[in-house]
């Protein structure tokens, strides 16, 4: 049995119905294509079945050093007027990729949310890891300078975008999703990847 047919006839069904009106937004302009987060065991197991969650505005870097991550939400805030880092839901359109961080969960946000997501070199960014890393490099080389006109340069070698989202979910590309609530939902049967699901259901995506 599959989860869904297209991801909107997914949260159609059954105890879900409620879901479409909630994330109506997102599925409109993701075209019916899924995002997925990794959760880890402890904390999938806290979230156990379909939940919604208020997002926090305050995360602390992971994978990032303090100093790099305070310097992207200085140029996000410049740029967007939002601290995109700390309060910013981390997401991507591959099952595969989400699942290397953790338990896969289907992810949505509710009412009215934007996005972020990146290309380097007409390419797309599919961990903004590799953004933070660029800056401590180029930071690294040059100790005496100052460190945010330095990431603020690397920054703008990216080509940031708050549009397309249906092209971010389908380019593998990590978006960082900006809204205050989100359905988590864990993937418990298989999943079809993106393509699979343009693939097979491209007139009802197109046409719905």
């Amino acid at each position: 049995m599959t989860i869904f047919q297209t991801f909107k006839d997914f949260i159609k069904v059954g105890s879900k119905a409620d879901l479409y009106t909630k994330c109506e937004p997102f599925l409109k302009e993701s075209g019916g294509l899924p995002l997925y987060r990794g959760y880890g065991m402890e904390l999938s197991a806290k979230l156990h079945g379909q939940r919604e969650v208020t997002v926090r505005k305050d995360r602390k870097p992971r994978d990032s050093n303090k100093e790099t991550h305070e310097i992207m939400n200085a140029f996000f805030m410049k740029k967007y007027g939002v601290n995109v880092r700390s309060e910013g839901l981390f997401s991507v359109g591959d099952v595969d990729a989400a699942r290397s961080y953790g338990h896969p969960h289907y992810v949505l946000p509710v009412g009215e949310f934007k996005y972020i997501w990146a290309e380097l070199n007409g390419k797309p960014v599919r961990d903004t890891l590799v953004v933070a890393q660029k800056i401590r490099q180029a930071i690294n080389l040059q100790p005496s300078a100052k460190q945010q006109e330095i990431a603020f340069d690397v920054l703008n070698q990216f080509t940031w975008h708050s549009d397309n989202l249906k092209k971010a979910i389908t380019s593998g590309a990590e978006i960082t999703l900006l809204c205050d609530k989100a359905i988590i939902i864990p993937v418990t049967d298989k999943s079809y990847s993106p393509a699979e699901i343009e693939s097979r259901y491209s007139s009802l995506i197109k046409h719905d």
